[in-house]
């Protein structure tokens, strides 16, 4: 996801100079967010990875450790912190992976939504480092370069997701259990297969109801970047195959 994210980027960019010539409206994606999605996404690994390390350490992440300094114990829980390592290490180091890659992309998205607005308030001139500071000070910029590191590592909420975490936390305690324990992840497969859809030409309907909702153009034209790169792939892939060269596995005998 975090290449998808780069690639589509010139993309998104390469279509809103087409809309702003079109229809003669301010340009809302720009080429120069690319180094500064870089530049974020390589600060945010960094702040990431010193997350993660703590999330393996101790099983929480930084900023809930202070929380937990009030409440009963989280996780195993088993006064020993060799033995709840032993029992989290799994949980641990899936957590650490999230708060690596989630943070990186986060950086990445903030930085891109504050050069984006800055470019937009100043057209034509340099953004210097104090107008991008203080664009990516906008909450609802800091709100979307969120949620936006949430489909970057599949844990966006959609429709489905949302129902069935509403279902868990009203299901009887035992219920709730059973729930836990049979379908432990419904979010990452479902959002694998819907955005794996969405880099096909299926993923042009969702640009047809975000039209028809009124959504920026910024989130539409990103929509059908990620149309254009996924379909761009797999006609290469088509072609290869049509080549004879994607063959499958090679012979297990002579």
């Amino acid at each position: 996801r975090p290449a998808v994210d780069i690639g589509t980027t010139p993309l998104a960019a390469s279509i809103d100079v087409a809309r702003s010539r079109l229809t003669g409206k301010p340009r809302e994606v720009f080429f120069g967010e690319l180094p500064a999605r870089i530049a974020g996404m390589r600060g945010g690994a960094s702040i990431g990875l010193q997350n993660a390390a703590e999330i393996l350490r101790t099983g929480l992440r930084p900023e809930d450790a202070a929380k937990q300094l009030d409440r009963e114990a989280a996780g195993f829980a088993s006064g020993s912190s060799k033995v709840d390592f032993a029992f989290e290490a799994p949980l641990r180091a899936l957590a650490a992976a999230d708060a690596v890659f989630r943070t990186m992309a986060q950086g990445g998205h903030l930085a891109a939504e504050g050069m984006a607005a800055s470019m937009k308030v100043a057209p034509g001139q340099k953004v210097t480092p104090d107008m991008l500071r203080e664009s990516m000070k906008d909450p609802e910029l800091l709100e979307r370069a969120q949620k936006q590191a949430a489909r970057t590592v599949l844990q966006e909420e959609r429709q489905l997701t949302s129902w069935y975490r509403k279902m868990i936390s009203e299901a009887p305690s035992g219920v709730k259990t059973l729930i836990s324990v049979e379908i432990p992840f419904v979010r990452t497969p479902y959002n694998i297969m819907a955005q794996g859809a969405g880099l096909t030409p299926a993923g042009l309907l969702g640009v047809v109801q975000d039209m028809a909702e009124g959504k920026p153009a910024r989130a539409i034209e990103h929509r059908v970047a990620r149309v254009a790169l996924g379909t761009a792939v797999m006609a290469v892939a088509a072609a290869d195959y049509a080549a004879g060269n994607l063959t499958g596995p090679r012979p297990s005998d002579q």
